[in-house]
């Protein structure tokens, strides 16, 4: 506003310099197609976010998502995927007039299921499995101790078939 008095920015700066952003917060288990968020749907097959307006008027709005960001299409496709199987992430979105921000908070993996302080160890060797089941003892801190071990072997896979490298028959037995 200081500016604008000032005379340093027109008033179309001023004006885009007030207008809020687009703001559109998700809930889970939300009743529109995708359980994340009612009010928009994400459509990632189409690069493309769709804002369903007020009369039921969609606005769909396009990403410009590089193809090198595989990482983050990635989440955004298993995001898409959990809102419409699981509807269990809530997400929202942002929209002003330089970019479409969509943030998320990633659901909490759930511990395998097993005994609290064992840990099962394999050793992968050509011609045996080795494997062992060690139990940590919690109360104190470094110590543990080998529960049970044993080897599985395995003599055909290392014996000589007598064939050349590039035959047939030596290369689908490997």
């Amino acid at each position: 506003m200081i500016d604008r008095a000032r005379g340093r920015i027109s008033h179309e700066e001023w004006r885009s310099a007030r207008l809020m952003p687009l703001y559109v917060e998700g809930h889970a288990r939300s009743y529109g197609r995708q359980g994340g968020n009612h009010w928009v749907t994400l459509d990632l097959a189409e690069d493309r976010v769709i804002y369903h307006g007020p009369n039921g008027v969609d606005h769909p709005l396009h990403l410009l998502l590089s193809r090198r960001s595989r990482e983050y299409r990635r989440r955004l496709n298993g995001l898409q995927a959990r809102c419409e199987s699981l509807r269990d992430t809530p997400f929202t979105v942002s929209v002003d007039e330089q970019e479409i921000a969509i943030t998320w908070k990633e659901p909490a993996v759930a511990a395998a299921p097993g005994i609290a302080g064992w840990v099962l160890a394999l050793d992968l060797n050509p011609a045996r499995l080795g494997w062992a089941v060690v139990e940590r003892d919690l109360a104190e801190a470094g110590s543990c101790r080998c529960a049970a071990w044993g080897i599985f072997a395995f003599p055909e896979f290392c014996r000589r078939l007598g064939l050349a490298s590039d035959d047939p028959k030596s290369v689908s037995f490997s």
